[in-house]
């Protein structure tokens, strides 16, 4: 009897260490969750949500305009999540409202029903910056409520840690992003 014990224990303890590996190696490698903090990304994203960002995908290809990020800004601890605005060797000129990318105006239906995107104080003075090799510029969708790159400059590749799949939590705001 007492064999068949601690053999029910190492079985535990076996099970346990490997679902342990294999969360470890999922989270580091492949996926990992977030909760949004913030009203910078509204309408889209809330504060309290839960989102899955893969991790893994921009070792193979680079990030895409209007895909959303969570990466590490170099001014804070705390990681951000924004939207790909403009990508490597791009002008972004942000004037009247709107944003342009080498001097065409950015169609941006992710901010459909917006009233207000960018206010006169953000207007970034109608100058142009120009984007180096492998520097992102990030805006949050709530750009009047949103600290980006209008403020901190272009992100590099290597701040970026993945780009945003899903919101899973709270279940009613549930979507694939």
């Amino acid at each position: 009897m007492f064999v068949n014990i601690v053999k029910y224990i190492f079985e535990l303890v076996k099970t346990a260490a490997v679902m342990l590996l294999i969360a470890f190696i999922i989270q580091t490698f492949l996926i990992q969750t977030y909760i949004i903090d913030g009203i910078s990304m509204e309408p889209n994203f809330h504060t309290g949500e839960y989102i899955i960002i893969d991790k893994i995908s921009y070792k193979f290809s680079p990030p895409k305009r209007g895909e959303v990020v969570v990466f590490d800004p170099l001014e804070s601890p705390d990681s951000y999540i924004k939207r790909i605005i403009g990508l490597p060797g791009e002008s972004v000129k942000i004037a009247s409202r709107a944003v342009f990318i080498n001097d065409r105006k950015l169609d941006e239906p992710y901010l459909a029903g917006l009233t207000e995107t960018l206010t006169a104080s953000q207007t970034f003075d109608g100058k142009s910056y120009t984007l180096r090799d492998n520097e992102y510029f990030v805006l949050g969708d709530n750009r009047p409520n949103s600290k980006d790159s209008r403020s901190f400059g272009a992100i590099k590749i290597s701040q970026i840690k993945g780009r945003a799949l899903l919101v899973f939590f709270p279940f009613r705001n549930f979507h694939i992003i």
